[in-house]
């Protein structure tokens, strides 16, 4: 299965996975057509064919989990603020210190 942004209407670069993966699982077809909507007309070298449907070929991707690494990001991200913050505190604090002490 190759998942996809929009089941309705493949891009030219999900078609392409389609086919690769199609390929992959039936060495022997000659030939792979993939349609926008995700079904896919497979034919043989002995000029048989065989019709697969979107449900057969495509994942929608909203219908997938994100990746863990996207979380990831956000962490570094959200670290990376804290430890900024942290140091603008400590400033903050001596500029502060040298106000009350003067």
């Amino acid at each position: 299965m190759t998942v996809v942004y929009d089941p309705s209407a493949l891009a030219d670069e999900e078609k392409a996975k389609v086919v690769a993966a199609v390929k992959a699982a039936n060495p022997t077809a000659t030939d792979v057509q993939v349609q926008a909507d995700g079904s896919v007309v497979v034919t043989f070298a002995d000029g048989s064919s065989a019709n697969l449907t979107a449900a057969q070929t495509i994942k929608d991707d909203s219908l997938v989990a994100k990746p863990r690494t996207n979380r990831a990001a956000r962490a570094t991200a959200s670290t990376e603020t804290r430890a900024s913050d942290t140091i603008q505190t400590k400033k903050m604090s001596k500029v502060m210190l040298k106000l009350t002490t003067k």
